[in-house]
């Protein structure tokens, strides 16, 4: 068993409420989902849907959003509620079925746009490595695609990670970014957390039995285990080695951000999320002690939080 799995075992217990808070937020366990109410991007045949899905190795059930094709690869993108445009970026290995507690909740204040990245649930997975940076690129090309200027940013995870690189690399598209569960840089995991980020796409890319049966959970949901497979050995360079700013990097950020300040995420120390919120000049903090990994239950105060942020954007 790889030591990373012993750790998270021995830790929060592999049948504990805590194992399964973790995997909900890691993308890789969700509670029944009901029907999908978000209306489509545009009106898409279902059976096209259906075909196109399963042809990116996706098998699980319908949902109410469509396709685009986003630089080299077809994303599924999904729309719901009304206000200014924001785009949710989710964590490592998850989709926007996994979400709908926050996008609920962000729905009752912005146009939010969910997708599922580069080689994520419904999505296919173009040419090259799957990296923060990349899906960045890929979040700007998605904008692009729908025709919005800027966008605000909820990111959480890996997506704050790939948030990180928008306000760095794309200042001028971004209106605010909020930020949870993001690490800045590889020295901020803890112990825990520096074996999981660098064994745990190899093991999904090895096809071997995983100890903590995220493969067979992802499966449940309709990725196939060749898509797992693929996934886990795209994902093996941006896990093991990125994040890499600097707090003096971070200090280069102009644009106005909410840094979620989590008191008790399994793998960053909360010291952390407060050099960050110290770093950018133009931020300020939603301080939740009991917060985990996993956003979804504070969902209502992240969204409110980030409306309110929003509401003192102005356009330069």
């Amino acid at each position: 068993m790889p030591s990373f799995v012993k750790c998270l075992r021995s830790t929060i217990g592999a049948g504990s409420v805590a194992m399964l808070g973790l995997l909900t937020s890691l993308g890789l366990f969700t509670a029944p989902i009901a029907a999908a109410t978000e209306k489509p991007v545009a009106s898409m045949d279902k059976r096209l849907v259906l075909e196109k899905q399963q042809s990116l190795g996706f098998t699980g059930p319908l949902r109410e959003g469509r396709y685009l094709r986003v630089d080299d690869f077809d994303m599924w993108v999904e729309i719901s509620g009304e206000g200014p445009p924001l785009m949710l970026l989710n964590g490592g290995f998850g989709m926007t079925a996994m979400v709908e507690p926050v996008v609920t909740e962000f729905a009752k204040y912005f146009t939010v746009y969910s997708f599922d990245a580069r080689g994520h649930g419904r999505s296919g997975f173009g040419k090259g490595p799957v990296t923060y940076a990349r899906e960045a690129a890929d979040a700007v090309a998605l904008m692009d695609v729908l025709g919005l200027e800027s966008a605000h940013i909820f990111g959480h995870s890996d997506g704050g990670c790939a948030s990180l690189h928008l306000l760095f690399d794309y200042p001028h598209r971004i209106r605010t970014s909020t930020l949870s569960g993001t690490p800045y840089n590889q020295s901020v995991y803890n112990e825990i957390a520096k074996g999981f980020v660098k064994d745990f796409p190899k093991l999904l890319a090895s096809g071997k039995p995983d100890p903590l049966g995220f493969t067979p959970m992802l499966i449940k949901m309709g990725m196939s285990e060749s898509k797992i497979q693929r996934l886990g050995g795209k994902l093996d360079r941006a896990w093991s080695t990125t994040p890499n700013f600097t707090l003096e990097m971070l200090t280069t950020i102009d644009n106005p951000v909410l840094v979620v300040e989590a008191g008790a995420d399994e793998f960053i120390a909360p010291k952390h999320f407060v050099e960050i919120t110290q770093a950018i000049p133009n931020a300020r903090a939603i301080n939740l002690p009991e917060m985990t990994h996993n956003p979804s239950p504070y969902s209502a105060q992240l969204a409110k939080a980030a409306a309110e942020l929003a509401g003192t954007y102005k356009k330069k």
